[in-house]
């Protein structure tokens, strides 16, 4: 059952920066304008439907991380659009 706790978004932050994605790139990867994300930052609750959306997507992410070891030393090199799309292929594996 999906909790209704708002995310810590210190935690949020932290793994989005991890995993080398922009604000733009992870605000795509769950379905969420910049200008709300922006606004979770700054301490707005994100609503329940929404909560639960990012909820699963940081699920999918925390997997890419423990299971490939994300981001690896050549995510490292490659460039930011590279490292989006082989982050998307993992992710489709961990559906």
């Amino acid at each position: 059952m999906p909790t209704t706790e708002p995310f810590n978004m210190e935690h949020v932050e932290r793994l989005r920066n991890h995993m080398l994605l922009s604000v733009p790139q992870f605000c795509q990867l769950i379905g969420v304008s910049k200008m709300t994300y922006s606004r979770w930052l700054r301490g707005a609750v994100p609503r329940k439907d929404v909560n639960d959306k990012l909820r699963r997507a940081m699920r999918k992410l925390l997997a890419v991380v423990q299971e490939e070891q994300y981001p690896t030393p050549e995510v490292h090199r490659m460039s930011r659009g590279e490292r989006f799309n082989n982050l998307l292929e993992l992710l489709k594996k961990h559906h």
